[in-house]
């Protein structure tokens, strides 16, 4: 109850534009949430995250029109492993329409699926994330972000948070340049996590 307390008062005080940047999960979005935006034709995302003792270093590339899909290779005690992932826009986000997306993560003894949906309300000045991940039991997440106040193009800072299966994550991303940005997270208000991101496209 006291996460969903916090995550009610981030509702109200976040908004976003989005800056294609992959989860530590592998998909474009937030902190571990997707967002319902995938990367344009010919844009890929290379980003490096350190999480709970494990590096996970992910490769996003936009096939075609809403369609992105890339691989996490993860290394923890000189123990590897590798996942690969997809994500449509079946609905693109357009002002008074919700975008809408869905996407599926695989490994060798792993596969879920999932599908998301994100808005700007103006009226409160978010841009908001929801969904659900069949992983486990299923998991359920809502998310939003909030582009902060700043007098220069560069750095911007964007502020996230989410709750994700239980879990309440915060962040903050850095746009040091347009195509290269820092994620510092908590995750469940605990555990750190850093992430290193480059964009661009071929």
């Amino acid at each position: 109850m006291k996460k969903m307390l916090i995550l009610g008062l981030l509702l109200v005080i976040v908004s976003t534009v989005c800056f294609a940047a992959p989860t530590v999960n592998g998909p474009t979005g937030l902190i571990k949430s997707p967002s319902a935006d995938s990367l344009a034709a010919g844009e890929f995302d290379l980003a490096l995250h350190n999480y709970n003792k494990t590096n996970i270093l992910t490769f996003n590339l936009g096939l075609a029109k809403g369609f992105e899909a890339g691989v996490s290779a993860r290394n923890r005690d000189n123990s590897n492993s590798a996942r690969g992932f997809l994500k449509y826009t079946i609905v693109p986000e357009r002002s008074g329409q919700i975008g809408i997306a869905v996407g599926a993560r695989a490994s060798s003894n792993y596969t879920s699926f999932f599908v998301v949906g994100s808005k700007y309300l103006p009226e409160i000045g978010v841009r908001g994330h929801l969904g659900m991940e069949t992983g486990g039991d299923g998991t359920f997440f809502v998310s939003a972000s909030k582009t902060l106040p700043s007098k220069q193009a560069f750095p911007k800072m964007i502020a996230m948070g989410e709750f994700y299966g239980g879990e309440l994550n915060l962040g903050l991303r850095m746009l040091l340049t347009r195509d290269v940005n820092l994620d510092l997270c908590l995750m469940d208000l605990s555990g750190a996590m850093i992430g290193l991101g480059f964009h661009s496209s071929f």
